[in-house]
């Protein structure tokens, strides 16, 4: 069964394939890796990470596994010039969010210092702000206990010099499974920094629901909530 195993890794002609099974004699065959549609849509369908061809003015330059196992693995975009984005799905069970998040900003500061970008707290906080949506509040109403709402906001640092941006955000899918984004660009202030963050707002929705979808999850509450506050709407009107 290896044998066969090790030919159909080969075959697929795609990074990442692992073999796995309770039964010593009779293994299962996963597929770890990247699979690619006529579009040039590269998806770990293992865990529903996507990476389109093209994400705003920047094109899909690599798609590929950190881990060979598949826990760990990023799509990277650039324009060509100055802008890049990468996100990240990885599974840390051991790292709580605040742990992973410290972390990964201790990691980036050291590249950003060389580069001579600063953390601007203030943009960070801006930043920060901008994640508190419709699907961010109704999260919260869907969580209320004993008449308290908590309003959960994904970590986001921003660093900056006068004309440059970057920046790294954290959102947990499910538990000790992160996506992480880091979104370099050129811009200053506030302005730029509302709609990089908006941008990575979206990005976050997308990859969050490829990977529910992927793993045959029910709809969250917060989603019921918002389908039946637009089902409600569109009745009035």
């Amino acid at each position: 069964m290896k044998t066969i195993a090790k030919l159909l890794c080969g075959a697929l002609l795609l990074s990442g394939c692992a073999t796995t099974g309770a039964d010593s004699e009779i293994g299962e065959t996963v597929f770890t890796g990247f699979s690619e549609k006529s579009d040039g849509t590269k998806t770990q369908t293992m865990r529903g990470l996507v990476c389109l061809p093209e994400v705003g003015d920047m094109r899909l330059a690599r798609a590929e596994l950190l881990k060979p196992d598949g826990s760990d693995a990023f799509c990277n975009y650039t324009d060509g010039n100055s802008d890049f984005f990468t996100v990240y799905l990885s599974d840390f069970p051991d790292w709580s969010p605040e742990d992973y998040f410290k972390v990964s900003v201790n990691d980036t500061r050291i590249v950003m210092d060389s580069a001579g970008l600063t953390i601007d707290t203030d943009l960070s906080e801006h930043c920060e702000l901008s994640f508190i949506d419709k699907t961010s509040v109704l999260k919260a109403f869907s969580t209320i206990e004993d008449s308290v709402m908590t309003l959960d906001q994904d970590p986001a640092v921003v660093f900056s010099r006068s004309n440059r941006l970057s920046i790294l955000t954290l959102t947990e899918t499910a538990e000790r499974q992160y996506l992480k984004f880091r979104y370099s660009l050129s811009g200053a202030g506030e302005a730029d920094t509302k709609v990089a963050c908006d941008f990575l707002r979206g990005q976050s929705l997308f990859h969050q629901r490829n990977i529910r979808d992927e793993s045959g999850e029910a709809l969250s509450e917060e989603e019921m909530m918002q389908r039946l506050l637009q089902n409600l709407i569109a009745k009035e009107e």
